[in-house]
């Protein structure tokens, strides 16, 4: 499977593997400007929802370079067509190249992971456990963010979440629509006659196990309650169940936001959680 091509909205990276990129930041040749307190990261993990257009992404990626601006950034993008069709083989050419380049950083690479939605929760399950396997250690992470997640598998959530990057054409999108829709049951279907977990549930409880992320690692869950597509209780259960487990996990709810739209709504509350997360992981505030 050959590398994306770069979007011409995420300037600045480059192809890493099937639906992942990275971006390089420029270094600094000031020996100081590295000694903050505490030090920023070095690396953005950053997983994206299903079917993220790159001009939305960049929103995000552009603040972390200014934000982070010593920071490399390595991209994991997410689509419906590959949650149908991708086999296990594809699966492991897609995350191979991100989990060595994960296994390839300095030690004591400092990491921050940033992932949204049940799209980015597939992407950040599957790298983790693709660098378990290599090196036999949790992710080397530490901070984590969920934003929009995780959810669990719900029909009609689920549905709005597939269809949500249609094409605007009624036709076209209510074929497409009914595809899936089709899609959806017969693969639930199949799971059930075969005794095979969901693969959400599966992911969602990856993110709780302790030799794929250290409990040390402080978390934040950025939801809301109208978000449409991942129900607010199913995260704050994840999050409660986190921290039953020993997780250092906290809930930030926004208020009258959409699904992935938290940030545009609130950019200034939004980011300093980042920041706030990246802090406590040092003991600071």
């Amino acid at each position: 499977m050959a590398p994306a091509p770069v979007p011409k909205a995420l300037e600045g990276f480059a192809s890493l593997g099937p639906n992942s990129y990275i971006y390089e930041a420029p270094k600094s040749g000031d020996p100081f400007r590295d000694q903050v307190s505490p030090p920023h990261p070095d690396v953005i993990l950053f997983m994206s929802w299903l079917d993220a257009q790159p001009k939305h992404i960049a929103k995000y990626t552009e603040y972390y370079k200014t934000l982070f601006p010593n920071a490399d950034i390595i991209l994991v993008t997410a689509w419906t067509k590959d949650v149908i069709l991708r086999t296990k083989a594809g699966e492991t050419r897609v995350y191979s190249p991100v989990a060595a380049k994960l296994q390839a950083l300095p030690p004591n690479t400092r990491i921050l992971l940033h992932s949204f939605s049940n799209g980015g929760l597939k992407n950040t399950a599957l790298t983790t456990e693709e660098y378990n396997r290599r090196t036999g250690d949790p992710l080397p992470i530490q901070g984590q963010i969920f934003d929009s997640g995780p959810g669990y598998p719900r029909f009609w959530p689920d549905l709005r979440a597939i269809t949500a990057g249609l094409p605007k054409n009624f036709i076209i999108r209510t074929l497409a629509t009914a595809a899936l829709a089709f899609a959806y049951v017969l693969y639930k279907a199949v799971w059930w006659v075969k005794g095979i977990e969901n693969p959400i549930i599966t992911y969602c409880k990856m993110m709780n196990r302790h030799e794929l992320f250290a409990k040390k690692v402080p978390r934040a869950y950025i939801y809301s309650r109208e978000d449409d597509m991942v129900q607010w209780g199913d995260v704050e259960d994840h999050m409660a169940k986190a921290r039953a487990l020993g997780y250092e996990a906290r809930g930030e709810l926004f208020e009258g936001t959409q699904h992935v739209s938290h940030m545009p709504k609130n950019s200034k509350r939004y980011w300093g959680i980042v920041e706030s997360v990246w802090k406590s992981s040092f003991g600071k505030q």
